[in-house]
């Protein structure tokens, strides 16, 4: 009992600590979307690409962290 109490806080650590990477790496994935497709069609940026990417990366990174 007391071994499984020690080790859930470190299995919470590290859950959120790959938690929050995801994250950084969807933001930065996101934001370099949104600038080449704002400089590729300067009147409208592309809300389906940057959807896309955004599925396409969570998906991605659901992959390896499994």
């Amino acid at each position: 009992m007391t071994y499984t109490s020690n080790f859930l806080p470190i299995i919470f650590k590290v859950a959120h600590k790959k938690i929050s990477m995801t994250r950084h790496i969807i933001s930065i994935s996101v934001r370099e979307v949104a600038v080449s497709s704002a400089v590729r069609h300067p009147k409208q940026p592309s809300l389906k690409l940057l959807k896309q990417t955004c599925i396409n990366q969570i998906s991605v990174m659901y992959w390896f962290n499994k």
